[in-house]
């Protein structure tokens, strides 16, 4: 009961209007209710249908092991998605989650049927798949120059969430709402049963998937989750034999970056700028989700943690290849993995000024883990 009242209450916050904040009743913020609302509730209510489906129609997907899965666990803007997107190109080692996945299909009958209206829309021509993909550039818009996103592209698993109404990431829609803070430090804040029934959620999305695609398990699930910053004791707790790839990059580009990309997706939603109070807000999060992952990384992941700089990335990826083959114990190839397209493709125009000097010096003395990788 106590659930259901959270998302009912969550539902009537997402579209609602406010003043003298950024939910103030402005045209774009109309818009979004009138036309958004209705498509979120019918996506959401169908999903609901189908994950329950599956137990009728595929209860054995329960059963399955996930042995070993690989989490990229950072910071926004250190390079994640490009690491994420090279080894998912791998497919012979690696299997992850697509965004079309996430947004149409979280349920395995759900995957079954877009595979098949796949294979019947090519045979005639792809008018489906022309139309999807117009929608899409229209949704996306240039948000994908800041940030490489479409359907077909391996994106954050989180988002398969939403249908469940337990993210973060829903938090855009009113960012300047207290109403998620429990999500903001989840493994601190969060109630035990609730946060153990968020992490059987997303284990049972990640079986899912596997049952499709990967059933045998003869390959490593891959997912790349900011948002992991704030809840690595419950992936121990949920996946005691996974893998971590922590990338570090200097917090004066990694934090304004991450601000002005917030900024962009707010603007999808609302016409009101984002306010001093906002911005300060989360620049104070991530400076607490930095310190959280740094001591539960080694608390709970010591030996599993694989540890990257941002710059060797950028300027020697051999050095990194090296390192992944030799955490994974078997051999990645720097031209296979980062080819000319895959960099291109990365190039963000996310404009932000980094932090100043002294900026920079203050969140060091916070973050005094970071100092080696600002050079």
């Amino acid at each position: 009961m106590n659930q259901l009242l959270f998302n009912i209450q969550l539902l009537f916050c997402l579209f609602s209007f406010r003043r003298k904040n950024m939910r103030y009743p402005n045209l774009k913020r109309v818009l979004i209710v009138i036309f958004v609302l209705p498509v979120f509730l019918i996506f959401l209510i169908n999903h609901r249908i189908f994950l329950v489906l599956d137990y009728v129609f595929f209860p054995r997907f329960l059963r399955l092991k996930i042995l070993t899965p690989t989490f990229i666990v950072a910071a926004p803007r250190s390079g994640t998605t490009f690491l994420f997107h090279s080894l998912a190109k791998k497919t012979d080692a690696f299997t992850t989650m697509k965004l079309w996945e996430m947004i149409l299909a979280p349920s395995i009958t759900q995957k079954y049927i877009l595979i098949l209206l796949r294979k019947v829309d090519k045979k005639i021509g792809s008018p489906l798949t022309s139309l999807i993909l117009f929608i899409e550039k229209l949704a996306i818009g240039r948000f994908s120059e800041i940030h490489l996103v479409g359907l077909k592209y391996p994106e954050e698993d989180e988002v398969a969430m939403i249908w469940n109404l337990n993210t973060l990431y829903l938090s855009f829609f009113y960012p300047d709402s207290d109403f998620f803070k429990k999500f903001y430090f989840f493994d601190e804040s969060m109630e035990a049963n609730y946060r153990d029934r968020i992490m059987k959620s997303y284990r049972k999305l990640v079986q899912r998937h596997n049952y499709v695609f990967n059933r045998t398990s003869s390959r490593l699930y891959l997912s790349k989750n900011p948002l992991m910053m704030n809840k690595i004791e419950s992936l121990k707790n949920t996946f005691p034999d996974a893998h971590i790839i922590n990338i570090n990059r200097c917090p004066g580009r990694t934090i304004p970056s991450t601000i002005e990309l917030n900024a962009q997706i707010y603007r999808f939603f609302t016409s009101i700028k984002m306010t001093k109070n906002v911005e300060q807000k989360l620049f104070e999060l991530i400076l607490v989700w930095y310190k959280m992952a740094d001591s539960s990384l080694e608390a709970h992941f010591p030996k599993r943690t694989l540890k990257i700089d941002f710059n060797d990335l950028v300027k020697t990826p051999n050095v990194v290849m090296k390192k992944l083959s030799e955490f994974f114990n078997f051999n990645l190839y720097e031209e296979d993995l980062f080819d000319d397209s895959v960099r291109k493709s990365h190039i963000s125009t996310n404009n932000y000024s980094p932090l100043s000097n002294s900026e920079l010096e203050s969140v060091l003395n916070e973050l005094p883990f970071l100092k080696e990788y600002c050079h």
